[in-house]
């Protein structure tokens, strides 16, 4: 009989890629709270997140559009105060309503054919243009 040799493992020690401080086998960093694991996303779990991000009630867009809507107000005395971890920071908050309001009015609400965003009357009657060009 052979005697086998028992093979110990120790834990992987982890560090975490932000401050460098031990992780082990937490899922987040104790110090700086980053998350241990930092893959690169793949362009499906990068819609995932951007789709839970979005539409997710428990996400800081929603709890930031509605004070933002209702209670303007309030929501800058919270900034203000220094409690900012509940909203959304106000950049990121600026990026977002400016691809929203500029990818809206692309989209056509009615079954009128597509949106040109000229109205076709004006065109079709000169334009109301009331240079007196018009023998140009």
């Amino acid at each position: 009989m052979q005697e086998q040799e028992e093979s110990i493992s120790l834990p992987a020690v982890s560090f975490c890629k932000n401050c460098h401080n031990e992780v082990g086998n937490l899922v987040f960093c104790p110090s700086c709270g980053q998350k241990s694991d930092t893959h690169v996303l793949k362009f499906r779990e990068l819609l995932e997140e951007l789709a839970d991000g979005l539409f997710n009630m428990d996400s800081r867009l929603w709890r930031t559009l509605v004070p933002l809507a209702v209670h303007p107000g309030k929501l800058t005395n919270e900034y203000l105060h220094g409690r900012r971890m509940h909203y959304l920071p106000p950049f990121r908050l600026y990026l977002i309503l400016s691809v929203l309001f500029f990818l809206i009015p692309t989209f056509n609400f009615s079954n009128d054919g597509p949106a040109t965003g000229f109205d076709e009357e004006l065109i079709s009657s000169g334009g109301g243009n009331n240079t007196g060009d018009e023998a140009l």
